[in-house]
């Protein structure tokens, strides 16, 4: 009985590590980016060079291979994943080229995806949220047609 109740301390022990070790793999609340540019809405915004950076340094800890939601944001699979895709947790498209109302990914890193019917928390999950010339900067790439650039 003394050896089964050890083990099952043991387990819970390595899962309680596991999850607190994933939950730092997706950021921390003081996690910051400065490399990422700030664009103006007049400066046409590239996805290589600005956006996927971006994801990079923010979101591909969590959103890989399959990736959270359904979703993953690593290079070469990112705008295949949120240009006019629907979204796994809202009745919105992920991204819908020259509309960034209607993309819920901008209403994620908002923080109003509730308001537009959607579920879940403001992303990215876990860290602080982005500036807002970063989320300037997505709503631009969308306002801008959402090019894979």
């Amino acid at each position: 009985m003394i050896k089964r109740t050890k083990s099952r301390y043991v387990f819970l022990l390595v899962v309680f590590t596991i999850v607190i070790a994933a939950a730092g793999a997706c950021g921390s609340p003081d996690q910051t980016d400065t490399t990422t540019p700030t664009v103006t809405t007049s400066s046409q915004v590239r996805f290589s060079a600005d956006i996927q950076p971006l994801f990079n340094s923010r979101c591909v800890a969590c959103h890989q291979g399959v990736g959270d939601a359904g979703l993953s944001l690593e290079p070469g699979k990112a705008h295949a994943s949120l240009v006019n895709v629907a979204s796994t947790q809202s009745p919105l498209v992920r991204v819908t080229p020259g509309n960034p109302e209607q993309s819920y990914l901008l209403h994620k890193l908002n923080g109003t995806q509730l308001q537009v019917g959607g579920t879940g928390s403001r992303m990215p999950f876990g860290s602080s949220a982005l500036s807002a010339s970063q989320i300037d900067l997505v709503r631009n790439w969308i306002s801008q047609g959402a090019q894979n650039n």
